[in-house]
């Protein structure tokens, strides 16, 4: 809705309207009530408006050394391999913190730890794996550090990390600020964006 379309809302309250002759009529006494029932609605929608503004920026962590497999693909997609991984999350709020920041990157080192630890070095894991077990079995020896999900291609994957990631940046802004999209690099020729569905 745009906020012009809400602002001439008023004007055609408290007009009168034309007669068969074209000539303007006063306002009825009715219209004056209803123009003090709407005009109260029409403020909240425009402070709506107004504070639901959304402000983005974007932190990018590269070269992330991490291995999957599809287990069900055809193709070569299906053996073990790894790529440098790149992750940009992108940030929103409709409130600026003291200092003008979305989210301050210096603040941001328990993303930072939660990569480091589950993802550097580590390979993703479809959930439908049939050879699951043996593969847990070499993490349980050491031989792999491995993080299971639902789907481990590279959509997947990104839909996974803004799961982690969203909760973590709505605790530490303490709801101020959120996840608005995640984007996903397995390499500088593929690539799979996840943006939630804002009307859900």
């Amino acid at each position: 809705m745009k906020l012009g379309f809400l602002l001439s809302i008023p004007g055609l309250v408290m007009r009168g309207g034309r007669n068969t002759a074209g000539n303007v009529e006063p306002v009825s006494k009715e219209r004056k009530h209803l123009n003090w029932l709407v005009f109260p609605i029409q403020l909240v929608i425009l402070h709506n408006f107004i504070i639901f503004q959304m402000l983005t920026c974007s932190k990018s962590y590269r070269d992330i050394p991490l291995s999957h497999r599809q287990p069900h693909h055809p193709g070569r997609c299906s053996r073990l391999h790894g790529h440098s991984w790149s992750v940009t999350l992108t940030f929103a709020s409709s409130d600026l913190d003291e200092n003008g920041f979305v989210v301050d990157f210096g603040e941001l080192h328990y993303l930072a730890d939660w990569i480091d630890e589950h993802l550097d070095h580590g390979t993703i894991v479809c959930l439908s794996d049939p050879r699951i077990e043996e593969i847990r079995g070499l993490a349980r020896s050491g031989l792999l550090k491995i993080t299971e999900i639902e789907r481990a291609s590279c959509e997947g994957i990104a839909e996974y990390l803004f799961g982690i990631f969203d909760p973590l940046v709505r605790k530490h802004t303490e709801g101020r600020a959120w996840i608005h999209k995640i984007h996903l690099e397995e390499d500088s020729r593929n690539s799979a964006t996840f943006e939630p569905d804002s009307t859900k």
